[in-house]
């Protein structure tokens, strides 16, 4: 039998662009924090339980469940776990209930001096979405501020959740407005 060589590539890091190599090192990256002891990642960090400690992680809200004996590890370390199995068709649906939650546990965590990590499966749809409008209720901004400041910290951010909602949410006491809390 005949072993043919292995194939040399052409392609090197020399005529990659640098954002391109950010996108790729963004998306192995555990979490980014991205502000009011708010840390954005994937399922990725619950690969290294130690991460969690590192980054004085105490709470994580995540929209796909964790692995039962990584959850078994955190909560032995003292980290709060809370978690959702929310496929992207029912997110629009849930997204209000999943949203006033997360701010409850980030306003937590900001009295205790600690981090929330905010999760789904790859860090760039459902999670985003969260964060954008935790950023917009929290810090005033509007959506298309939270999410470029986003973009900006994680470079495979692409929310996918209709802009007009998200976009309509009154920003200027910094509370989640009650018609977004869902009995």
């Amino acid at each position: 039998m005949h072993q043919s060589s292995p194939q040399t590539s052409n392609y090197t890091m020399s005529n990659v662009s640098p954002s391109t190599i950010n996108a790729v090192i963004s998306s192995y990256t555990p979490g980014h924090h991205i502000g009011n002891n708010i840390i954005l990642g994937s399922l990725l960090a619950f690969r290294y339980p130690d991460f969690f400690s590192h980054c004085n992680i105490k709470y994580i809200f995540s929209v796909k469940p964790i692995p039962r004996d990584v959850q078994q590890v955190l909560t032995s370390r003292g980290i709060n776990c809370c978690y959702h199995d929310i496929p992207h068709r029912m997110f629009a649906d849930e997204f209000q209930s999943l949203l006033a939650q997360a701010l409850e546990i980030v306003k937590l965590a900001q009295t205790q001096n600690c981090m929330v990590f905010i999760n789904c499966r790859s860090g760039q749809h459902r999670s985003v979405a969260i964060c954008c409008a935790l950023l917009m209720i929290l810090d005033g901004m509007n959506y298309w501020d939270a999410f470029h400041h986003i973009k900006s910290i994680r470079a495979c951010a692409n929310p996918e959740y209709p802009v007009h909602i998200l976009d309509s949410i009154d920003t200027s006491n910094g509370l989640l407005p009650t018609d977004l809390y869902v009995e």
